[in-house]
């Protein structure tokens, strides 16, 4: 009862999709994120472990082309932060910021932005509760929160609800002939009793990973094999 025209039609479909592929290249956004941020245990402390983190996209190399490489720093209010922080406040801080290329091999001194945090909750035109800025071409990268001015005086903690996140996003394509050209497949095809009622309800079909797939196509036909023979 539809044991093996099954397997052998979806195992055939599969490959026929994947074999009209051969000459097309895959596309997709790659992202990795670190973030500065207090802890219960732990604040934000100048000079400190706590006040610099590490971006760093990997792998930066193989068989893919990388068509954009984005960079981005965001400094921002942590608005889930369980402490309520009722006075208002303009946060500023100095970052540094050593960028890699691909052969990570550091770029220069690295530079220096200033970010600026604008917390009054009782005035909407005023409140500025995220700031970003953005560079490019930067594999991996270290940040380092090395001055912070809380309504324009010095102090070495950061205030508990800010945090800064460092954010990459490439542009990834990958050359999909090899996987495109490799037939997928099928594992071994395993049954499931939904309702316990001792009949099978449910055909699990699953195969391999083809990697840099995102999307895979799957047909399947019903094959009526029913005859007089139990």
């Amino acid at each position: 009862m539809k044991k093996h025209t099954p397997y052998f039609g979806i195992k055939l479909l599969v490959t026929v999709a994947i074999l009209l592929l051969p000459f097309h290249l895959l596309a997709g956004y790659v992202d990795v994120a670190q973030r500065i941020y207090t802890t219960p245990s732990t604040s934000v402390e100048i000079g400190q472990p706590s006040a610099t983190a590490t971006t760093d996209l990997t792998p930066k190399t193989g068989t893919f082309t990388d068509a954009k490489v984005t960079n981005l720093i965001v400094f921002g209010v942590d608005h889930h932060y369980t402490k309520y922080f009722a006075a208002a406040m303009d946060v500023r801080i100095r970052l540094h910021v050593q960028p890699y290329d691909a052969s990570n091999t550091a770029v220069g001194i690295g530079f220096y932005e200033y970010l600026t945090i604008n917390y009054h909750l009782n005035d909407s035109l005023q409140f500025i509760d995220k700031v970003a800025f953005r560079f490019n071409d930067a594999y991996k990268f270290d940040f380092t929160i090395d001055s912070i001015f809380v309504n324009n005086v010095a102090d070495t903690i950061l205030p508990a609800n800010l945090y800064v996140d460092g954010l990459i996003r490439a542009e990834r394509y990958y050359n999909f002939t090899t996987q495109a050209s490799t037939a997928i497949n099928i594992n071994a095809l395993t049954v499931d009793d939904l309702d316990c009622d001792g009949k099978n309800d449910e055909l699990d079909i699953s195969w391999p990973v083809a990697t840099g797939a995102e999307e895979y196509q799957l047909e399947w036909t019903f094959v009526n094999d029913y005859d007089t023979i139990p």
